[in-house]
């Protein structure tokens, strides 16, 4: 049975919070991807045949062989006055607020 290398895609290579995945051939950039089912990334770079992605986790939670699934969202960051003197982390998660 064929595999759709559109959807899905395998970590090659992977080190500093950076792996190398075939497959994935209609990625776009900035797209938000998951690795093994809880680990997020984003679509930093396309090759012919590679896609370097971004991860969020530590550089040893996705390993060579791990299965990377497309989600078709971009990657989003909320900004503007109500978000001044707020701490949040990549993903746009709210980390801190300031109350004054």
């Amino acid at each position: 049975m064929p595999v759709d290398t559109n959807q899905l895609g395998v970590v090659v290579y992977s080190i500093d919070e950076m792996a190398q995945v075939i497959g994935l051939d209609e990625a776009k950039m900035s797209e938000l991807l998951i690795c093994n089912l809880d680990v997020f990334s984003v679509v930093a770079t396309l090759e012919t045949t590679l896609t370097n992605v971004m991860l969020y986790a530590a550089a040893n939670d996705v390993l060579e062989s791990d299965v990377v699934i497309r989600t078709f969202d971009e990657m989003l960051l909320h900004t503007g006055f109500d978000v001044l003197s707020t701490v949040i982390d990549p993903l746009g998660n709210v980390l801190l607020v300031d109350s004054e």
